[in-house]
């Protein structure tokens, strides 16, 4: 018995090629959309990291000023880390309260945070720092 072609299925292997290949273009653009996302996010996340830590140091080296009395419960500072941008630092007194607002940037990510500690005649610290964070990362 001889084979013969049937008019009917000619065409048939090529529209079956494309439409796999297509499906394979869409896996393959799907994959390197998930991989980019990927390094956003990783990326954010090591800004966040580095400006958050700066954030803390200038909390940190603030209420150390104030318990070595070489800063008052007032006005502004400003410290400069190893990495990223100086932290800004501002002082306010209320009662026998000092907040201390410490502000950093790295690239474009924030984080603020927040001191509040408790503080005797002159700058006699008291009580550990309460601190409170609000981030930025983009």
């Amino acid at each position: 018995m001889k084979y013969e072609k049937s008019q009917k299925n000619k065409g048939f292997i090529l529209v079956t090629v494309l439409i796999l290949s297509l499906v394979l273009v869409i896996l393959g653009i799907t994959a390197a959309f998930i991989n980019q996302i990927g390094y956003f996010s990783i990326a954010a996340e090591t800004k966040y990291k580095i400006v958050e830590n700066n954030a803390e140091w200038g909390l940190m080296k603030a209420v150390e000023n104030l318990y070595l009395k070489a800063q008052s419960c007032s006005g502004n500072a400003s410290y400069t880390p190893s990495i990223g941008d100086p932290v800004q630092i501002k002082f306010f007194k209320a009662g026998n309260n000092c907040f201390i607002w410490s502000k950093a940037v790295y690239k474009n990510a924030k984080v603020v945070k927040i001191a509040v500690i408790t503080i005797y005649s002159g700058n006699s610290v008291i009580k550990e720092p309460l601190i409170f964070t609000k981030m930025q990362v983009y």
